[in-house]
């Protein structure tokens, strides 16, 4: 079974979508408890994991509320998805969360095809190993 994540977890993986400039004009995510963070409910329902709805005023509110907690959430998130990375198959199979990865770690992309991220994955997977 997988891990799943608090709301507070939650909270901060949508803060990185809100912060990405891809999504200036995005309101509204929907953060599955897996760590995945939809921009399109629709595809979060067919994602068949627990989401929750998260808002753009909420995760900035729950980022000012939660500063010294966050930084000790931000360790322990970015060690687990560091690990989730490295574990990572790099295959058009996991495209989703080759995705969410990518944003996770505000790795820049041309686009968001398979093929891309999987390239950018393995060179910052590269570097991290260093």
């Amino acid at each position: 079974m997988q891990n799943t994540l608090s709301l507070a977890e939650l909270l901060v993986l949508s803060l990185v979508v809100f912060n990405d400039e891809k999504h200036s004009k995005v309101n509204t995510v929907y953060a599955a408890e897996d760590g995945n963070v939809f921009i399109e409910e629709n595809r979060a329902k067919i994602h068949k994991v627990k989401y929750h709805t998260i808002t753009r005023t909420e995760a900035e509110a729950s980022d000012g509320k939660k500063s010294v907690v966050v930084d000790d959430l931000d360790q322990g998130l970015i060690a687990e998805k560091t690990k989730e990375l490295q574990e990572l198959e790099l295959v058009k199979a996991n495209y989703q969360k080759m995705k969410s990865l990518a944003l996770f770690f505000q790795i820049e992309t041309e686009d968001q095809k398979a093929d891309t991220l999987i390239a950018a994955l393995t060179e910052y997977k590269s570097k991290i190993s260093e």
